[in-house]
């Protein structure tokens, strides 16, 4: 099968950093008195006991940082499936599937928006749902595809600059200016990822 391989790791805690993911890990006042307010807490501890309130702070506060874990390979594949020009090495009726195309990409911009959530549960039933919006801007530069067989196999890197924010409920829990990201040299995607026609 084909995919997104030989990136692991490569993901949106590599633009907002280990001291963003160091923010992002909210504090115990933030939760209580930016998000949750009083109301959730008056709730939980009225249904469950005030025992489980500490509890549940601190295991939302453990997997704020899994929201980062949105792949970037992933995200440009998605932006480059859309180029017309990746397209036009795809035509089975014209090339080989041995054939190999690398194709130069123009100066470009990849703008994406992410939109995950941590729910909590009152033992197996909902309680609370944490939304959070990522926005991120790849600004990418000199970067090559290699296709064959109708599908991407390789990103050749080049220069990427990268800035993105995170918010919770309106409050900005990080935010990271525009800045050189590094990157390997190539990233493999083994069998390929199929590009749309």
């Amino acid at each position: 099968m084909g995919g997104i391989v030989n990136s692991v790791g490569i993901n949106l805690s590599c633009i907002f950093g280990s001291r963003a993911q160091n923010e992002v890990q909210l504090s115990v006042e933030i939760l209580e008195n930016k998000i949750f307010g009083t109301d959730f807490k008056e709730r939980i501890v009225r249904e469950a006991g005030a025992y489980v309130w500490p509890q549940a702070i601190e295991e939302v506060s453990r997997k704020v940082p899994e929201i980062l874990d949105v792949s970037l390979p992933e995200i440009i594949v998605s932006a480059w499936n859309k180029y017309r020009l990746l397209a036009k090495c795809c035509d089975p009726d014209k090339y080989s599937p041995d054939e190999v195309f690398l194709v130069p990409l123009i100066d470009h911009t990849i703008t994406s928006e992410h939109k995950p959530h941590i729910d909590v549960l009152l033992g197996e039933r909902p309680f609370f749902r944490i939304d959070f919006i990522i926005d991120i801007s790849l600004m990418l530069n000199g970067f090559i595809a290699r296709v064959q067989g109708g599908r991407l196999k390789e990103i050749r890197t080049g220069l990427c600059k990268a800035s993105g924010s995170i918010k919770c409920d309106g409050f900005m829990l990080a935010e990271r200016e525009s800045a050189p990201l590094e990157l390997p040299g190539s990233i493999d995607f083994g069998d390929g990822v199929p590009i749309s026609l």
